[in-house]
């Protein structure tokens, strides 16, 4: 039986091939640890009034409430502002 083969890989071929399998690897986990650990801040945006109704329809089919009007960052709506929990002092 003849294991021979026309064909020779070298050492230079294996050494290419290590060298990229390590660069892919290195370069997915940086772009991993970058997307997920260290992402992109948040940008709000505001519905028109066609996107509003379709939204509180779309909540409505799920059984959600519709949306606030006016949910500006620290904001606390009237209905959280009443709620006392055991832990809190009274004021």
């Amino acid at each position: 039986m003849d294991t021979s083969s026309d064909t020779k890989i070298g050492c230079l071929h294996v050494v290419g091939v290590i060298l990229l399998t390590v660069f892919i690897s290195v370069s997915v986990t940086l772009w991993v640890i970058q997307y997920f650990l260290f992402p992109k801040p948040f940008q709000p945006v505001t519905l028109n009034a066609r996107e509003t109704t379709v939204l509180a329809q779309k909540l409505q089919q799920l059984g959600l409430p519709a949306p606030v009007d006016d949910l500006t960052p620290n904001r606390i709506p009237k209905s959280a502002q009443a709620v006392k929990f055991p832990c809190q002092r009274k004021s």
